[in-house]
């Protein structure tokens, strides 16, 4: 009786998280209105926000990419804060002479939160456009992405991420994974308000910005949250694209999904009080839906696995047995085989779906027992895959202090 109960209860609950719930949104988008965008010419000072920490190989194609997008140059201002690096990123900043480039240095890691909140202070557009020291923008994207702000109910947009320079098992599969996250952005932007944005490239009302607390670990989702819960729309622009100018392997993308998952359990503590009213409240649902039974996930696949194993002698069951086998033997075949292989989709999807669970794993752990993730910023020990160090004082998460603020 409780193996059945725990097989199907566990099933169901997987199909609604990554089927059911894409398929709601798709049934609730077209009762809900978007804002309107009047056409025409709309052309907004803007800041764009860069924090950077040892990002020199990458810091200057930035820059000059910044330099070069389709936008007047005397309302565009481009805010820098170099947070600590032990490399030569703030002295590569310094010898170049672009229009607008302002870079602030910290002498040691305060942590990504605490640069950003300096860069906002310094800056004056009145549009804040975020964006990783790693991505390149789209020439056009800046239009496209200040273009709603015409709406003055429209407090954010997030643009079009898009995985660059994959290498290694996880290649097609986080194209795929990224496409499936553009989709649900996009049917949560018609629904009323984004669940968090791409750190690639998003942008925010200047006035509505409230300073971060030291520690937080996405901030991506956290500025994009508080501005849907102060009444604003949230929208998603997939005519803004930046992608990664970047070449991950797996252990890179696994100390990444970590640190993302660490920072979901933190989204979940921050907004704690909405989640409880997620039956009655459209961002309670939906962080119900995204974030909590996402970081659920490992737990129903384990428990959907040892009840279906432990009830096998059945036929149904021996039937569903079977494709979870060989699905987590696909997995590790996507694992130990070298990069580039003829089997390709068929073991890489498997393999980077294990990946991002076992990584919710780890992330909960640290979460709960270490405050532990992987430090914001490119290091020596992140490049070689290492997954998980102690956070420095100016890193560990303080979500109490954001949760009783902001509810």
């Amino acid at each position: 009786m409780w193996p059945d109960l725990v097989f199907w209860c566990s099933c169901g609950v997987l199909l609604f998280t990554y089927v059911g719930y894409p398929v709601v949104l798709c049934l609730l988008a077209p009762w809900r209105k978007s804002p309107v965008i009047r056409p025409g010419v709309w052309e907004p000072s803007v800041s764009l926000i860069i924090a950077a920490r040892n990002e020199a190989v990458h810091i200057e194609a930035k820059l000059r990419n910044c330099a070069a997008l389709d936008y007047p140059t005397d309302k565009i201002e481009i805010v820098v804060v170099d947070d600590g690096s032990e490399d030569d990123t703030a002295e590569r900043i310094g010898r170049l002479a672009l229009p607008g480039l302002r870079l602030i240095s910290h002498k040691r890691r305060l942590g990504k939160s605490v640069a950003l909140n300096r860069a906002v202070s310094e800056a004056s557009g009145d549009v804040l456009v975020f964006t990783d020291a790693d991505s390149l923008i789209d020439s056009e994207s800046l239009r496209w992405l200040v273009r709603p702000f015409v709406n003055p109910i429209v407090g954010c947009v997030a643009g079009r991420y898009r995985a660059g320079g994959l290498t290694g098992q996880n290649a097609c599969a986080v194209g795929f994974y990224w496409r499936y996250e553009s989709f649900l952005r996009h049917k949560e932007s018609q629904v009323g308000g984004l669940l968090g944005a791409s750190g690639a490239l998003f942008a925010l009302r200047s006035e509505i910005f409230e300073p971060l607390a030291p520690g937080l670990i996405n901030d991506d989702f956290v500025i994009p949250m508080l501005a849907s819960m102060k009444g604003y729309r949230t929208l998603y622009e997939p005519r803004a694209r930046a992608v990664e100018d970047d070449s991950r392997n797996a252990e890179i993308e696994f100390a990444r999904r970590v640190r993302i998952m660490a920072g979901n359990c933190q989204h979940l503590w921050l907004f704690r009080r909405l989640l409880l009213r997620a039956p009655f409240s459209r961002p309670g649902f939906q962080l119900f839906c995204h974030k909590f039974l996402r970081v659920l996930s490992p737990f129903w696949l384990a428990l959907a696995f040892a009840s279906c194993a432990a009830l096998r002698h059945h036929v149904v069951y021996l039937v569903t047995f079977w494709p979870q086998v060989l699905f987590y033997m696909a997995a590790a075949a996507g694992y130990a085989l070298k990069p580039r292989h003829r089997l390709g989709f068929l073991v890489n999807l498997p393999y980077y779906f294990v990946m991002l669970n076992l990584a919710a794993v780890l992330g909960v752990y640290y979460f709960l027992f270490n405050h532990a993730v992987v430090p914001w910023g490119r290091s020596a020990g992140a490049a070689a895959g290492h997954v998980v160090g102690r956070v420095p004082p100016a890193e560990v998460p303080n979500p109490i202090g954001i949760a009783d603020s902001k509810n």
